[in-house]
């Protein structure tokens, strides 16, 4: 499973140079089929505005899955159910929430627990 998690991660790092490997390898074929100044021969463009388009198309790709991907977080983010700390005995968390609540008062007094060794001499 690892090894098909770590394919996908090894494709989508080299999109880029699969598109360049696969308009190096089908170049006569780009040419031939695909250029769209394929007419015009002053341009020189030998199937460039092919490579143009496969490459912006792309980019577009990888932006909206970013896109897609980052809403996706938020939304879960925001909408993560409130999970119980404590659940005592059976609790079935799609019918009813559970939530334990410890309340911590801290002592406010102002004491310093080191205030009964380190205070100035007591005068009798």
């Amino acid at each position: 499973m690892s090894y098909f998690f770590f394919t996908l991660m090894l494709i989508k790092v080299c999109i880029m140079p699969l598109i360049y490997l696969d308009f190096e390898l089908r170049h006569d074929y780009i040419v031939k089929n695909f250029c769209i100044n394929k007419n015009r021969p002053q341009l020189n463009c030998d199937g460039k505005c092919y490579l143009a388009k496969r490459i912006a198309a792309a980019k577009e790709k990888e932006e909206r899955e970013a896109e897609r991907n980052f809403v996706y977080q938020l939304c879960e983010t925001i909408a993560e159910p409130i999970r119980p700390v404590f659940a005592f005995g059976k609790c079935d968390t799609a019918e009813t929430q559970v939530t334990v609540s410890f309340d911590y008062l801290p002592n406010l007094n102002g004491r310093i627990l080191t205030s009964g060794v380190f205070h100035p001499p007591l005068v009798a």
